[in-house]
């Protein structure tokens, strides 16, 4: 894409976020969300879900938390994705009433 001089879109960088999640390099997905940001590429509930995924993956629950206070905070809607995706670090950390509690807002979001 550089020498084609081709300016990546979101969706690029959400797939490099999603491959860094992949490969446990945690860094460099970070690495590329703050470069979304400086570039001034805007950041959605898919980039997000991509990047709380990749927390999730790295046993990075505590991450994740922030990401979603940080998608509040920006007024982005938390998809099924992302809620189930939570539902997942929850359950991975043993943290049963908390993933039960994320599934009933889930199903409460759904219907308002």
């Amino acid at each position: 894409m550089k020498k084609q001089n081709i300016k990546p879109s979101s969706v690029t960088y959400g797939i490099l976020i999603k491959a860094y999640g992949k490969t446990n390099d945690l860094v460099k997905a970070f690495k590329i969300f703050e470069e979304m940001k400086q570039k001034k590429i805007k950041i959605n509930n898919v980039t997000y879900g991509c990047m709380i995924n990749a927390c999730i993956k790295n046993n990075r629950l505590d991450l994740a938390l922030v990401l979603i206070e940080k998608m509040k905070a920006d007024k982005i809607r938390l998809n099924t994705i992302v809620y189930t995706t939570l539902i997942k670090g929850f359950s991975k950390n043993r943290r049963l009433d908390e993933a039960l509690d994320i599934f009933a807002t889930m199903k409460l979001a759904r219907y308002s």
